[in-house]
């Protein structure tokens, strides 16, 4: 049967007007695993959350560092379905969880061009309800209803795995981790509820060795760290993308902050909780980050891109799409 792939990732606004922006964020909040409340409090929430100065803050956020045709997200995961698409003999589709290119139309390619088995590529590294578990439910959404004859395989999560963590260690000597006086890792946060969920699912459920997002999170920076083997101290925060503090601590713009007070007047940020930098990477961390650590005494401030469409990211992901046609998938 012939082979394709499915890049998954979380999506944005189709353009920068303020209207397309909310429609995003209302429909990315609006998912029940994003926020976790029966209908009618989660409709309530999210209204409450979108008010006229939070979109304001978004669409300036957006404008700044978007292509005019997508968000820096879309764009920047547009580049790694076009660089694999040149190195691969299969074809590659690119679906957002939330607005276009939607998961329905990616799937329906694949389909037009024969496509029966389906590999599907998650692209967050660690695993939570509201990324990987919610995307991937929608394409098995959609794969029943519309696509019944099309088998999916899904990557797992790679947060630890070998060619992820030298990669991104590979990544970060290119800007000198040495020289810094500490070296952040900032991952994107989450509801805590949802680790919650997770740690009651994995005692009742231990055969399944269930590890909280935290807990995934930390075991990058261990393992990094371990890689690295710097003298250099290395930390980990977590970056809230809206304006309700209801996450895991702790986080990455108090953290900044913080850290001059500390006497760490030099800090080199890495998001390795992302392969695509987005308008959260690009504004909260580089724009926002950057001027709260030097108000309050900090010196040198550099942030680390993510991936994007690096050659030597592209060549794990062709590596492990290779690694899956040839039926000796060991991931």
């Amino acid at each position: 049967m012939k082979k394709g792939v499915l890049l998954l990732n979380l999506g944005g606004p189709n353009d920068q007007s303020s209207d397309e922006i909310k429609a995003f964020w209302q429909e990315y909040l609006m998912d029940p695993m994003v926020t976790d409340a029966p209908f009618l409090m989660r409709k309530w929430k999210v209204k409450r959350q979108l008010t006229p100065d939070f979109l304001a803050k978004m669409t300036a956020m957006y404008a700044t560092n978007a292509k005019k045709e997508a968000s820096a997200l879309v764009w920047n995961s547009t580049k790694i379905q076009q660089k694999l698409t040149a190195q691969l003999t299969v074809p590659v589709a690119l679906g957002m969880r939330y607005k276009r290119p939607s998961i329905h139309r990616a799937l329906q390619l694949l389909s037009d061009e024969g496509v029966k088995e389906v590999l599907v590529v998650p692209l967050h590294p660690q695993y939570t309800m509201g990324t990987t578990w919610s995307a991937v439910e929608k394409v098995k959404e959609i794969q029943f209803r519309s696509h019944k004859k099309m088998d999916l395989t899904f990557l797992n999560s790679f947060y630890k795995h070998p060619d992820f963590i030298q990669t991104l260690a590979d990544h970060i000597l290119q800007s000198a981790p040495e020289t810094y006086d500490r070296v952040l890792l900032s991952f994107p946060n989450i509801n805590k509820s949802h680790d919650q969920l997770v740690k009651k699912r994995a005692k009742t459920q231990k055969d399944l060795q269930l590890k909280t997002y935290e807990e995934q999170c930390l075991e990058t920076t261990d393992l990094l760290r371990e890689k690295l083997n710097l003298s250099t101290p290395m930390d980990y925060s977590f970056l809230t993308m809206g304006h309700e503090k209801v996450g895991l601590k702790p986080d990455t713009l108090d953290y900044l902050r913080q850290l001059p007070q500390e006497n760490a007047k030099k800090v080199l940020v890495i998001c390795a909780g992302a392969v695509t930098d987005s308008a959260a990477t690009l504004v909260k961390i580089n724009q926002q980050g950057k001027a709260l650590f030097l108000e309050n005494g900090g010196e040198k401030f550099t942030y680390v891109k993510c991936f994007n469409d690096a050659d030597a990211w592209i060549e794990i992901l062709v590596k492990w799409i290779q690694g899956w046609t040839s039926i000796k998938n060991e991931l």
